[in-house]
């Protein structure tokens, strides 16, 4: 599956220009025909609409048996994602994960749920806080305590920019079980040079008393390309910090790249070459030709790997791959990948041919697409006495009209793969001011999000008893209210847990919690 992802990818970069049809592709002097691949209405450019999948569908030769539900704001942000599984004649869910989104669409909180014993569980929360100009500078991760009721941080990160808004530096912290504070874990910093590309990142962990770094990676440029990089890692063993790996890129007069090494440094410190791969490239600079060798350690020296050769049609389009590897000191043709186009221009399926002994077959992929050109459906067929029937073998992807990945099934056994899509129009949203220096204060959006996320009332409706759980940091304001709004309850209140006799109320209440300037309310019905 993996190898097939590989080719899948690669094959949208390379080939060899040609007019007529490949002859990589006849099996025992046949050419199998592609008869069945499906067309889509041409999809138009200017869509302003957004398409987003609500509902994903997976299915076996013996029916249905996975199912993605997603739910979108007007915005076309996901709200809420849920997976179900088949039980008989019904889906029984399994899993959720509930979202905010702050002005410019980013998240705010994510909470994950899983579904035990007739009812979703929560047990994971992330909360992000942005500053004014839109930069996330906090992230919290918290478990939930279903004994407690309550959730418990797991993990702290917290991110700084630099003047031209490019990150600097990522701190991790873990919760102090002596104190209610944090204690510093390990941080990453980052560098860039004067055109703003990355040339280092450092990590480091936090001993108690100083930073020891056990990971760092660095880039070099030349003439505006990257030509080196180099890793460093803390060896466990020997604990010694120093170069572990690097990778190393050449080009030709044209730019393109000619050569990629990686080599890797054994138990002495000596470097060894573990991979060379080159490109050859044709008259429209299209590679022709991608060429691996490998570190074999009996011979020690690079061996003849793999090798693909790649075909273009006569505009200049993918139309398939020739795949070979090295056995028994000669070039073995043991894949072939043919590709198919509706009048679009977007991919809608593909052929694979598996010359091997030992796996011997022919498979074909298929995708549907709706009138936006939208990918709603993906197939897996097998050829079998000279017909395509089904088969429970699956590499395969579906796309949206701008040709971005959605989804993909790399481990699955699958037969199909159903969406169907949501459709909606967004105005722009208002841009954050990256006019203005670095300024740290925490926007008022983000702010309620998390205050949001950090509080919890129970039971809704209440009989008599009502509890308010608070999370976080700080000291809230908390009052209860009727429609009217008069005051009834009025207290302050830490993390934790406060009771509440409602007994003398009845009806429908408002309780406030406010916190720096932010405010969320509940509507409380007290029978």
């Amino acid at each position: 599956m993996l190898l097939l992802a590989c080719l899948f990818w690669a094959g949208g970069l390379h080939a060899q220009r040609q007019d007529t049809e490949s002859p990589v592709f006849l099996i025992d002097g046949t050419e199998i025909p592609a008869t069945g691949l499906k067309t889509a209405k041409t999809a138009s450019d200017s869509l302003i609409f957004w398409s987003l999948p609500d509902t994903v569908i997976g299915s076996k030769t013996s029916g249905e048996y996975a199912m993605f539900v997603y739910t979108y704001d007007e915005r076309g942000n996901a709200v809420a994602t849920e997976s179900f599984l088949r039980a008989g004649n019904v889906w029984a869910p399994s899993q959720r994960i509930d979202a905010t989104f702050n002005r410019w669409d980013l998240i705010d909180t994510t909470v994950n749920y899983f579904y035990q014993q007739g009812d979703y569980v929560p047990n994971a929360r992330k909360i992000s806080v942005y500053d004014k100009q839109g930069r996330h500078v906090s992230l919290l991760n918290q478990t939930y305590n279903a004994n407690m009721r309550s959730w418990t941080p797991a993990s702290r990160y917290t991110y700084t920019y630099t003047d031209d808004n490019r990150l600097l530096s990522s701190l991790k912290e873990a919760p102090d079980l002596q104190s209610t504070g944090w204690k510093m874990q390990e941080k990453t910093e980052y560098t860039y040079d004067a055109e703003g590309r990355e040339t280092a990142f450092e990590m480091s962990i936090w001993t108690g008393s100083e930073w020891f770094p056990y990971r760092a990676y660095y880039r070099t440029y030349e003439n505006g390309r990257l030509v080196r990089e180099l890793g460093r890692i803390m060896n466990e063993i020997t604990g010694q910090y120093g170069d572990t790996y690097r990778f190393e890129y050449a080009y030709n007069g044209n730019g393109n790249l000619t050569d990629y090494l990686q080599f890797y440094t054994d138990s002495t410190g000596r470097w060894d070459t573990s991979m060379h791969r080159a490109y050859t490239y044709n008259e429209e600079n299209l590679v022709s030709e991608e060429y691996t060798r490998t570190f074999d350690a009996a011979l020690g020296e690079l061996e003849n790997s793999m090798r693909e050769y790649y075909f273009y049609d006569k505009n200049g389009v993918k139309d398939s791959v020739k795949h070979e590897v090295w056995l028994s000191l000669e070039w073995v043709h043991t894949i072939s990948l043919r590709y198919f186009y509706n009048e679009a221009g977007i991919l809608d399926g593909r052929i694979y041919y598996n010359f091997s002994d030992d796996n011997r077959r022919t498979d074909k992929y298929e995708w549907q697409f709706n009138e936006n050109g939208d990918g709603t459906l993906s197939q897996c067929f097998t050829r079998q006495n000279d017909s395509w029937i089904p088969a429970e073998r699956y590499d395969l992807e579906i796309y949206r009209h701008d040709g971005e990945l959605i989804l993909r099934s790399d481990a699955l056994l699958l037969c199909e793969i159903s969406v169907h899509y949501a459709e909606g129009t967004k105005t722009p949203g208002p841009l954050p001011d990256t006019t203005k220096p670095a300024d740290t204060t925490i926007a008022n959006e983000p702010l309620k999000a998390m205050l949001e996320a950090n509080v919890n009332v129970y039971p809704n409706p209440a009989v008599g008893t009502l509890y308010v759980e608070i999370s976080g940091e700080g000291v809230c304001d908390v009052r209860l209210s009727s429609l009217s709004g008069q005051t009834v309850e009025a207290f302050r209140m830490a993390a934790g847990r406060k009771f509440l006799d409602v007994g003398k109320f009845k009806g429908t209440y408002i309780l406030y919690v406010q916190k720096d300037g932010a405010t969320v309310a509940r509507k409380i019905i007290i029978l």
